[in-house]
């Protein structure tokens, strides 16, 4: 979300007709005029005049304000049209390959401009291209960097996104408390702003209200985003939705059900949210849940199948996971089993899926560094091959010449004695030559086992860790699917004590039969034997610890313990999400953490 609010801004200088004209002035430069420099300016302009869903128009018109600059050595043009390309292919269409060719070009060309304002979105581009690698500490390096260059151009928007954008970092990283301290100075910079930069104190204001939410300062961001309204309402309509939108999330989080629907309502009133198909699905999927949590199911299986219907249109497997997990929740909580069974195992297929990707990734990932390491040692060995060659090719010459000396001395002084002497000596040191290469050899042959053997281990630890993950998810997969099979067992049995029809009843019974028979005996005690064998002693030290822990208690801490989302743990249990809140709270109270202590990362250490 702070990604799309962070936008990189960079302030290039054209002539200017490029920065007054309209778009059809300009399509007129284009028409009449044969200057590189005022045809190139005149793409770079027109590109800027199209929307984000007018990608394809707008990459069209850098590319040949691109090609006309590099071809007529306009290297002013040809920084900016590279910077922009960069961005563009990186924000909106998401091809990194692309986004690094165009960032090496504008680097190049800087080099010898030495552009404050190039500079400044070079970095800020690529600390967010290596944020989504993980790549957090080189990321916010980038963004400090951006700091001292902001405060020589004297501009304080610049200097209010670099703090954005190392809060940014510190809030993926799950450390709320930073990211609270870097918003702040954002907001502080960003405040000495006056109104044209509306835009940039919604953008601040908002990011630091995410910050609040991400170190469990829910009634602050709350607050923040409340005052934040009407800043958004002068902004533009998409500022207004967005706020509309945290806000509902937020109250949902805090159980405040009636005003979530109305703030969640009111962004999909607004064109500019609704029309945005990522948009409009972030908030069907908040209603969902909502309706789901009032238990006016009917309305979550509306608003369900719309979320379920947009996220297919999409193609996005992720969102496609919670939106078909929730409408199945919705259908079953309705009555509806047979959509229920069919979404259920719909998410299940989802999930397996999305698993195999990630293995198949890993496994590729493990195939690349055995390659890589048999080429190295494949080239050990030539080098140890070329090593001894030489060796053996000295040895020969020396040896060579010790016969040609003592035919030489046997045949011209005839001393017998001391040429035997000599050679006798220089064998010995030739011996000893041998003993120290065989040894040396010996060594080597000895440090390449070894690297084989610390290889070897490090291949078991990773299939180590992927059988582990597929254990786990197996087994929760398994819970998940007897939990669900046992509640419409359940339903079926009340249908069936309340059917006046004996043949419908006898169907019914049937059904319940075959549906016993095709359960797995896998209970909670069998999913804590599983469980243990991945997490060995788990319970035991945690028990030994907090002797008080409930056993409520011990299935929010298991779950906790492999890393699911307050979301996963409601499917599972089938609470609701702030249930789920709630026992987290009662949990982190009875261990006796603050709040600023993360209770997953305290949890993992037993």
């Amino acid at each position: 979300m702070s990604k799309i609010i962070t936008l990189l801004c960079c302030v290039f200088v054209l002539p200017n007709f490029a920065q007054e004209s309209t778009y059809d002035s300009l399509q007129q430069v284009l028409a009449r005029s044969k200057d590189p420099s005022e045809l190139a300016n005149a793409h770079y302009a027109i590109s800027a005049s199209f929307s984000s869903e007018q990608i394809d128009s707008s990459l069209f018109h850098l590319r040949k304000a691109y090609q006309i600059a590099t071809h007529n050595t306009l290297d002013s043009i040809r920084l900016v049209s590279s910077v922009s390309l960069a961005k563009k292919y990186y924000h909106e269409v998401s091809n990194k390959d692309s986004t690094w060719y165009y960032m090496s070009i504008g680097n190049k060309i800087n080099e010898q401009l030495q552009s404050k304002n190039s500079m400044y979105s070079l970095n800020a581009l690529k600390a967010y291209v290596l944020e989504g690698d993980g790549k957090f500490a080189e990321a916010i390096e980038l963004h400090i960097k951006n700091i001292p260059i902001a405060d020589s151009l004297k501009d304080a928007k610049k200097k209010a996104y670099a703090f954005s954008g190392i809060a940014d970092v510190y809030r993926l990283q799950g450390n709320g408390k930073k990211a609270v301290e870097y918003m702040e100075f954002a907001s502080q910079t960003a405040a000495t702003l006056d109104d044209s930069y509306l835009n940039t104190k919604f953008a601040m204001s908002l990011n630091l209200a995410l910050a609040y939410d991400v170190n469990d300062q829910r009634e602050e961001a709350v607050a923040l985003l409340e005052a934040t309204i009407p800043i958004a309402i002068k902004d533009k309509p998409f500022s207004e939705a967005l706020i509309y939108h945290n806000l509902g999330r937020s109250y949902i989080i805090s159980g405040k059900y009636e005003a979530a629907e109305t703030y969640l309502n009111k962004a999909l009133n607004i064109d500019a949210w609704s029309t945005i198909p990522r948009r409009k699905l972030a908030s069907l999927k908040e209603l969902t849940t909502l309706y789901t949590a009032i238990n006016h199911y009917d309305e979550a299986v509306k608003f369900g199948e719309q979320t379920y219907d947009l996220a297919c249109q999409l193609e996005l497997q992720y969102h496609l996971e919670d939106a078909t997990r929730n409408l199945g929740e919705a259908y079953e909580l309705s009555g509806d089993f047979k959509n229920s069974v069919r979404l259920k195992n719909e998410y299940i297929a989802i999930v397996q899926n999305i698993f195999d990707e990630d293995k198949n990734s890993i496994m590729l990932e493990l195939d690349a560094k055995y390659q890589t390491s048999q080429k190295e040692q494949e080239i050990q060995q030539l080098i140890s091959q070329n090593s001894i060659h030489r060796r053996n090719t000295i040895i020969w010459i020396l040896v060579s010449l010790l016969v040609i000396l003592f035919f030489y001395y046997n045949r011209f002084y005839n001393r017998k004695k001391n040429t035997f002497l000599l050679k006798q000596k220089e064998l010995e040191i030739t011996s000893e030559k041998d003993r120290n290469a065989l040894i040396e050899l010996r060594l080597k042959n000895e440090k390449i086992f070894s690297k084989q053997q610390q290889q070897e281990k490090e291949i078991i630890a990773l299939e180590l860790k992927l059988k582990e993950k597929e254990l786990t998810t197996n087994a929760m997969s398994l819970l998940q699917q007897k939990k669900h099979y046992e509640s419409l067992v359940e339903k079926l049995n009340d249908i069936r004590h309340t059917s006046e029809d004996k043949d419908a009843s006898s169907k019914i019974t049937a059904i319940i039969n075959e549906t016993k028979a095709s359960l797995a005996s896998y209970n909670w005690e069998e999913f804590q034997h599983v469980f243990e064998k991945v997490h060995v002693n788990f319970y035991h030290n945690l028990l030994k610890k907090f002797p008080t822990i409930t056993s409520n208690e011990k299935k929010i801490s298991a779950f906790l313990r492999l890393g699911l989302s307050t979301k996963d743990i409601s499917a599972i249990t089938n609470q609701t999400p702030h249930s789920i809140l709630i026992a987290r709270s009662r949990l982190r109270k009875k261990l006796g953490l603050s709040k600023e202590q993360s209770l997953t990362k305290y949890i993992s250490t037993f």
